[in-house]
């Protein structure tokens, strides 16, 4: 597996966090989204930092409320590979 070069990380990290930050607001706006959950990258991967793990332990958040690392939303840095889930009451 190649290593990923600084400016790819950095690339990367901008497109995750345009991405997650589109979907938090998305799910503020539409009204059927109660909470959130932040979802592991790869859960059995060794390498998801324990940031990313705590804010997975914590289970579903109301949509504004922050996860325990302070992060409203993913990524938590710019090797993150974790995505943002809704929870939606029926």
């Amino acid at each position: 597996m190649a290593k990923e070069k600084p400016e790819e990380l950095e690339e990367h990290y901008k497109q995750m966090m345009k991405y997650c930050l589109r979907n938090y607001h998305d799910y503020i706006q539409s009204g059927v989204v109660k909470g959130k959950y932040w979802a592991l990258g790869k859960n059995d991967d060794p390498n998801v930092c324990e940031v990313c793990r705590e804010n997975a332990r914590a289970g579903i958040l109301p949509l504004k409320a922050p996860f325990p690392s302070g992060h409203l939303h993913p990524p938590a840095g710019p090797l993150c590979r974790c995505d943002l889930q809704p929870d939606i009451e029926e």
